[in-house]
């Protein structure tokens, strides 16, 4: 998985943010300075950020809902559908 792609998923911030902390040279993995965006991090590997290891969350929550047959699923509807 590309760098940006991981600090976004571990961190919950937008990967323009994740990119930020890689051009600021923020960024280690395996003890090594990461500064290229193209850079791809394995399972093994062990990144920090600002001195502090980040690691992907591993319980994820689904949540399923319900749309009864005939309703629309929109914000607003021009045709006053349910």
């Amino acid at each position: 998985m590309r760098i940006n792609k991981y600090i976004a998923s571990c961190m919950n911030c937008s990967r323009r943010k994740a990119e930020q902390y890689v051009t600021d040279g923020r960024v280690f993995v395996n003890g090594k300075l990461v500064n290229s965006l193209s850079f791809v991090v394995g399972e093994d590997d062990k990144v920090i950020i600002d001195g502090k290891e980040i690691r992907p969350a591993e319980n994820y929550v689904y949540v399923m809902l319900h749309k009864p047959k005939g309703y629309i699923t929109a914000c607003s509807d021009d045709k006053g559908r349910k």
